[in-house]
């Protein structure tokens, strides 16, 4: 087939199923020229403002476009009528009217669009989004992997057919507006991007929903994604799980947590590979290592799981639960709960996974166990153990002190700081109601400062240095960048019978010759004898003789450069904090 032909079977297709979708999704395509319409009068705005009432408009109309998608696809599967115009119709107003009741309710929890409004909007949204996924096989024990797939196929169709139509308007406005010398601002630009998509993609979208009860052959799996996923994705995959493992195994081996990273690494990890597994599975047994993906993820997957719980659990330990933390654990119970499911259930409906985790999400967001109740829960108690520390808390109400450690000073401004930015004040339970970050001192006799800069001298290098380096009368050169980020304890390179070693917790750089211990300083004890007589709160730029430490040893003549630095340093607890650094350490040696 030329192309020609296939571009004309495409659009026969396309006007062909027009009449069809409206009829199926009416009241879908009526919120979505209407969510259309709302964000390009928001874009029509002057200036960068953004209307809040159009935004809460447009955050509710994308909701009630999922859902009467799954109204109607509820009751297209519980219907045994006849496919004619007026059950299609009746199917609409039902969606229809559920729709604007709803989103006035959305409308209404919107209110200020705070940061609890937005995520409790956000997880319902996600949530019925999962809904719109599963609703149609529910009940089914097979077939919801290639409705997935089919989704997704009509998704990319959708996306790349609006691309080629809004690059070839954009492409003819451009050239007529160069030719004719016609002033087209770049928000038309972006309005037709908004028209486009809005409509016709989310129109072509709807196109290729499949009905409930069509059966979707094996067959018809796209040879290209089938492709992508046996012979790049999943081997990818499989290299990053043993990636993971040998980091795993170095933190046992260390024990030392990144506890931030680790989170982050295992979690997408694992939501990317569970979404993979699925759409794999009607072509499961094709590919020896799609057949590997399949048997081993769940299984492989839980040890992971298990050393995210932990670094997890470390950091709740130290800063309590807040709502990012809740999610994510809530997210890593989920994949806990179904990757145990998958390795050991013998009759599986994967539908039942997805349908689980959208009734988690919807429970996050109300009642006692919610993100928002949890974390202020957490908070408060974690604010009440500092206090009561120090003696604090006296009938219920907090009192001054002036005994407090600066880092606990900060932690109890950093909660304050949380409450301000995410909840209200009036939810922390030691403050009284009327407080304002201005009675701050006067109740906890110290100055509010949630990122410890009060009691910091903040320290940096010369703004301009000369990194020039002249390496005469040396034998080695060694470079250490990087050093504040270096996740081990210890960085060490080695020359010869020569091996500069850094100590990222003791900042100390020690030189050694033929495996002895040569000679060794303490940056934090040479910062400190510079800086340590200024008024904390104060910028200390370090001279580039500063910059410069010269030494010999018996065996070594050494000079070690900071051809970077950035920091501070906390002169009641004698610590310099360090958030750049980068070295050069020069070395010669004595009778060469």
């Amino acid at each position: 087939m030329t192309f020609s032909q296939t571009l004309s079977a495409t659009a026969k297709r396309s006007a062909s199923a027009i009449g069809p979708t409206l009829r199926r999704f009416l009241s879908s395509v009526a919120f979505s020229i209407a969510l259309t319409g709302t964000v390009i009068a928001n874009i029509s705005r002057e200036g960068s403002f953004i209307e809040e009432n159009l935004t809460k408009q447009s955050l509710c109309l994308f909701a009630q476009i999922i859902i009467s998608w799954c109204i109607i696809l509820y009751l297209e599967s519980k219907s045994e009528e006849p496919k004619t115009y007026y059950y299609s119709y009746k199917r609409n107003l039902i969606a229809f009217g559920a729709s604007i009741l709803l989103g006035a309710l959305f409308y209404v929890a919107l209110d200020g669009l705070t940061f609890v409004a937005g995520v409790r909007h956000l997880c319902i949204t996600a949530s019925l989004l999962l809904l719109f996924l599963v609703i149609p096989n529910i009940n089914k024990e097979k077939g919801f992997e290639m409705y997935l797939v089919r989704l997704f196929l009509q998704l990319v169709i959708a996306a790349i057919f609006s691309a080629v139509v809004f690059l070839g308007l954009a492409a003819a406005v451009f050239t007529v507006s160069s030719l004719f010398s016609l002033n087209v601002f770049y928000d038309f630009y972006l309005k037709l991007f908004v028209g486009i998509f809005g409509i016709l993609g989310s129109f072509l979208f709807m196109a290729g929903i499949p009905e409930p009860g069509e059966d979707i052959s094996y067959e018809t799996y796209p040879k290209v994604l089938k492709s992508l996923i046996t012979n790049v994705v999943t081997p990818l995959l499989l290299l990053y799980a043993a990636i993971l493992f040998v980091y795993f195994a170095k933190i046992l081996i260390t024990w030392q947590w990144p506890v931030g990273l680790v989170s982050n690494l295992v979690i997408w990890y694992a939501l990317v590979g569970t979404g993979v597994f699925l759409f794999i599975q009607p072509i499961a047994h094709e590919s020896r290592w799609v057949e590997i993906f399949s048997k081993y993820f769940p299984v492989v997957i839980i040890p992971l799981l298990g050393m995210m719980f932990v670094s997890m659990g470390i950091r709740v330990e130290y800063y309590g639960i807040t709502e990012s933390r809740y999610y994510v654990l809530l997210i890593g119970l989920w994949l806990l709960g179904s990757m145990l499911y998958l390795a050991f259930s013998h009759k599986k409906r994967n539908a039942m996974l997805i349908f689980a985790l959208a009734v988690l999400i919807a429970l996050s967001t109300v009642g006692p166990w919610s993100a928002f109740s949890v974390s202020k829960w957490s908070q408060n108690k974690r604010l009440e153990g500092i206090c009561a520390k120090y003696d604090m808390v006296q009938e219920g109400a907090v009192t001054p002190s002036d005994k407090v450690s600066q880092e606990d000073r900060k932690e109890i401004s950093a909660v304050i700081l949380y409450f301000e930015r995410y909840h209200t004040l009036r939810d922390v339970k030691l403050l009284p109601d009327d407080f304002t970050l201005d009675a701050f001192r006067e109740l906890f006799g110290f100055e509010y400062d949630p990122y410890g800069r009060s009691y910091v001298i903040n320290i940096s290098g010369p703004e301009e240095t000369d990194m020039s380096l002249s390496i005469a009368g040396y034998d080695y050169l060694f470079q250490f960048e990087g050093l504040a980020y270096s996740e081990g304890p210890k960085s060490r390179l080695s020359q010869g019978d020569v091996s500069i070693e850094y100590d990222v917790d003791k900042q100390v750089i020690t030189a050694y010759f033929k495996g002895n211990e040569e000679w060794s300083i303490s940056l934090k004890d040479h910062i400190f004898e510079i800086v340590g007589g200024s008024e904390t709160g104060t910028y200390v730029t370090l001279s580039p003789e500063d910059m410069v430490i010269e030494a010999q040893s018996q065996n070594l003549r050494i000079k070690v450069i900071m051809r970077e630095f950035y920091g501070g340093l906390d002169p009641s607890l004698g610590e310099v904090l360090i958030y750049n650094l980068r070295l050069s350490v020069l070395v010669g040696v004595s009778g060469t």
